[in-house]
């Protein structure tokens, strides 16, 4: 039904084994199985998520909410570094983590890839799972595109990819 596509939606959309085998596992990891154990923690995250969220439909009048569909093309990768910069002193995020791991999830909040691929070291796992969990705005955005034209209407979806992503962190500790 369409209530039931538009709660897939919020825990389905996922990274296969092949992203987390290769840019994962063999370039951020060094490890091919490391990555491919964060990849049965993220799709255990993705069903645990499935599992708290609540069963019932939002009431019509939040279903029928029309949003205009956000204009993401002429978006570079240059805007999405400058963001990332910008979001971390903003937010003070470079007094609280490591300047580096403060700008992968920056970054990977954004834009998966960009995120993923500024990881390294202590903490790296555990960054991964989190950003893998979340899936970052331009993914979710690519997502939004398809799911406007089937008519869905997903209630809950980043906060379901927040949870997803939060689970998946701590799952990797």
């Amino acid at each position: 039904s369409k209530a039931e596509a538009e709660r897939a939606l919020c825990f389905c959309n996922n990274s296969g084994p092949g992203f987390f085998a290769g840019l994962i596992g063999a370039a951020v990891l060094g490890d091919v199985r490391r990555g491919l154990i964060l990849y049965g923690l993220h799709a255990l995250s993705a069903l645990l998520t499935g599992l708290l969220l609540p069963g019932s439909a939002p009431p019509a009048a939040l279903r029928t909410a029309r949003r205009e569909k956000p204009v993401l093309s002429s978006l570079l990768p240059q805007a999405v570094q400058g963001s990332c910069a910008a979001l971390l002193q903003a937010a003070g995020l470079t007094a609280l983590l490591p300047d580096r791991l403060a700008e992968a999830l920056a970054c990977g909040a954004l834009e998966l890839s960009s995120g993923i691929l500024l990881l390294s070291g202590p903490g790296a796992e555990a960054a991964c799972a989190l950003l893998m969990g979340w899936g970052g705005l331009c993914v979710h955005f690519q997502a939004m595109s398809l799911w406007q034209t089937a008519g869905l209407r997903p209630h809950g979806y980043f906060s379901a990819k927040l949870l997803h992503g939060l689970l998946s962190a701590v799952l990797a500790l």
